[in-house]
């Protein structure tokens, strides 16, 4: 335990243990494994005081990094080493801002005034600086002495003199006071509550005090500053010689400083032996001054934090919530080969966090339903607070890590399916929604992509379980239709998802689908009525088609209609041997007018979709002009009644009649008639007629043959 605060846990009985995080890593598997003599010990402490219903912390660690000093964890400007990716903090300011949030929130919890001013000799020594919002070390006696220690003017144990300052930014509470400076001396506080720690053989106590503003010249204004000071407590064991070095006393016939040296080296070890650094040997329980008169506890490579007072409402998941992985999250992955790792949020949790190398961010990169954790490069302020800007380097990372995840982590993927679908910020930067950009190779990874938002659907909405889903974009009414018409539920999303879908393969525009449909239909095996009429058509219009390229499939939908279907060779110029693909027509409609005839009503608007389609589709492409098509149209129709076939009559051979008297001539007049009536085209009138009409011998039908199909399907 550390300084006053650890003192008061050890020996007060109200305090508990109640969750403990311990590790111990070999000294074997350490990379910078010769810096050090024994393995890695961690162990953090959560206490709770049952009578005051309070809470505290104690962290230890026994490998600080061999180039920390007592400076670096609170003066601003002093760092330990950066050649590590995962170093924590940036010019020792995580440790300052959180020790400082702290203190403060211990003293607001329990409506505690802020210390009384530094001792005057404090204040000697550090009244040459002051600003608002800066930490301080402090030299001076240290208010945790003994008593036979504070009665001792001349013990005066620090050996650094340190006096510095230091701007920390982002303070969030009450860094900066101004209020009345108190003349009265400081009143010692023994066992309250606060922050302390201990770095290698030195204890820093921290404390409000108020000091006098540079920048005020008026000395009969009492207004002063309050700032965070530190007050550090040297107690590196060392002996007589070593004192007087540091004081820079070299008359061995000073007596006095020599005796102010030996008190003051006297009280440190006295303080090492209540703090429980080391204990003494038994003939040298009050006369310890060098180090060969206790036996040590602690060695120069550890570092110890204790906070006292905490309110009692943290529990162990927000008190860590600083760090990820130190409260285990239920649902976490880690993406192989990428920089991230994500993480389902807790129910109090209004918006997932953000942890950059397992350190929160409270201001970082947008999340949305998962948390996330980044190992990447960011730049950071210079108190974690904020992310200065999203650069393109961790959109890209999430990217992949989101991509990879929903094509080869079907539980993440459905978590991801889901925090992208939950995402209705449209301004919410570059949550996971955002920057995603789809790559799918194969059709497995569509069809991990399908799965994924499938699932996230049914956990929005159970009642579609069970059914088929196709998304669509609000105000595409014709899209909802259509996929009605395909038997799926239609499920409304948001533009940027559509896009994701749709840039996946996963779900491509349902216009799409219903093309690849069309395609994949079976061929109809009778033709329905007026196809050739069609095929002549089309193959007047575009050059190098053949009927052969027109083919029926038996497919009913209301869209496509007919579409141009690119052969391998169609980006080749045409060259008279084909035309570089084909068109492939559904089942013609029903018609409401010709309700139980096979009409050739279909047949006008087919045309002007298959060329539009053509025009779109094919390499060689381009508008029919509309002359062309009208008289195309009007040809291909000729012979027609009323978008009906006109009935083809066949003649019947009669065999001629014998030459007969008049008598039988006359007799036989009401048969001859009545023969000739009921053969069709049996007069020459009505073989002229027939020769007028313009009859194509391809267009006559045998009376044996088979019937045209009848158009069906939906109606138009």
């Amino acid at each position: 335990m550390t300084g006053l605060h650890g003192l008061k846990i050890k020996k007060e009985k109200t305090w508990l243990p109640t969750y403990t995080i311990s590790a111990t890593v070999p000294r074997a598997r350490l990379i910078s494994s010769f810096r050090y003599d024994d393995d890695l010990r961690i162990c953090i402490v959560v206490w709770h005081n049952r009578e005051e219903h309070t809470t505290a912390l104690s962290i230890f660690n026994n490998h600080i990094d061999h180039t920390a000093r007592f400076s670096t964890f609170v003066i601003d400007g002093v760092s330990t080493s950066r050649a590590d990716l995962y170093a924590v903090g940036e010019k020792g300011k995580g440790f300052t801002l959180a020790t400082q949030y702290l203190h403060e929130l211990i003293h607001m919890d329990h409506h505690e005034p802020p210390p009384p001013p530094p001792s005057s000799s404090s204040s000697a020594s550090s009244a040459s600086s002051s600003s608002n919002g800066r930490s301080r070390i402090m030299s001076g006696k240290n208010d945790s002495s003994d008593e036979e220690d504070d009665n001792d003017d001349d013990a005066d144990y620090d050996a650094n003199e340190i006096d510095e300052e230091a701007d920390i930014d982002g303070l969030n509470i009450r860094a900066t006071r101004k209020g009345k400076s108190s003349s009265s001396s400081s009143k010692k506080r023994k066992n309250c509550n606060g922050v302390s720690f201990r770095a290698r053989q030195s204890i820093g106590e921290f404390s409000f005090g108020r000091i006098r503003s540079a920048d005020d010249d008026d000395e009969d204004n009492d207004d002063d500053i309050e700032v965070l000071m530190v007050k550090e407590d040297n107690l590196t064991p060392i002996d007589l010689d070593a004192m007087l070095r540091r004081r820079g006393i070299h008359n061995p016939e000073d007596v006095k400083k020599i005796n102010s040296a030996k008190a003051s080296l006297k009280a440190i070890y006295q303080r090492r032996f209540k703090y429980h650094l080391s204990e003494p040997l038994p003939l040298h329980k009050k006369d310890a001054c060098q180090p060969s008169h206790e036996i040590a506890h602690i060695t120069n490579d550890e570092v110890l934090v204790t906070i006292l007072g905490l309110p009692r409402l943290l529990n162990p998941e927000h008190l860590f919530s600083g760090t990820y992985g130190v409260i285990p999250r239920q649902k976490h992955w880690r993406v192989p080969d990428t920089k991230f790792e994500f993480f389902e949020q807790l129910e109090e949790e209004f918006r997932a966090p953000f942890y950059h190398r397992d350190q929160l961010v409270p201001h970082g990169c947008p999340t949305n339903h998962l948390g996330l954790v980044y190992y990447g490069d960011l730049d950071l302020s210079s108190d974690r607070m904020y992310v200065q800007n999203d650069d393109e380097e961790y959109n890209s990372d999430l990217n992949e890590a989101a991509n990879k995840a929903l094509c080869t982590m079907p539980d993440l993927a459905r978590e991801i399916a889901y925090d992208i679908l939950t995402d209705d910020d449209v301004a919410s930067g570059n949550t996971i929604s955002h920057v995603l950009q789809p790559k799918c190779p194969d059709e497995s990874s569509k069809q991990a992509y399908r799965d994924a938002f499938i699932a996230a659907w049914q956990r929005q909405t159970p009642a579609l379980e069970g059914q088929e889903l196709y998304p669509y974009q609000e105000g595409e009414s014709s899209d909802v239709a259509l996929i009605t018409e395909f038997g799926m539920r239609p499920c409304l999303v948001l533009e940027h998802v559509r896009q994701i879908l749709e840039h996946s393969g996963a779900y491509p525009p349902i216009r799409k689908y219903a093309r690849k449909a069309l395609l994949q239909s079976v061929p109809l095996t009778v033709p329905p009525s007026g196809l050739e009429r069609l095929q002549n058509a089309l193959c007047n219009l575009i050059p190098n088609l053949s009927i052969q390229d027109i083919v029926v499939r038996n497919f009913t939908k209301s869209y496509p209609t007919i579409i141009w279907e690119r052969s391998e060779d169609d980006n080749q110029p045409a060259d008279g041997r084909g035309c570089g693909g084909r068109f492939v027509l559904g089942l013609p409609p029903l018609c409401s007018r010709h309700e139980n005839v096979p009409c050739l009503c279909w047949i006008g608007p087919a045309l002007e979709d298959a060329l539009e389609d053509w025009k779109n589709e094919a390499v060689q492409g381009r508008v029919i002009p509309k002359n062309e098509r009208y008289f195309e149209f009007d040809k291909c129709m000729q012979n027609t009644r009323d978008m009906l076939e006109v009935p083809v009559m066949i003649p019947v051979p009669i065999a001629p009649n014998p030459p007969n008297n008049d008598n039988d001539r006359g007799g036989n007049d009401g048969d001859g008639d009545e023969d000739m009536h009921d053969v069709p085209g049996g007069d020459e009138d009505d073989d002229e007629s027939d020769s007028d009409q313009g009859v194509d011998d391809t267009n006559i039908r045998s009376s044996s043959g088979s019937e045209p199909v009848r158009p069906r399907g939906r109606p138009r």
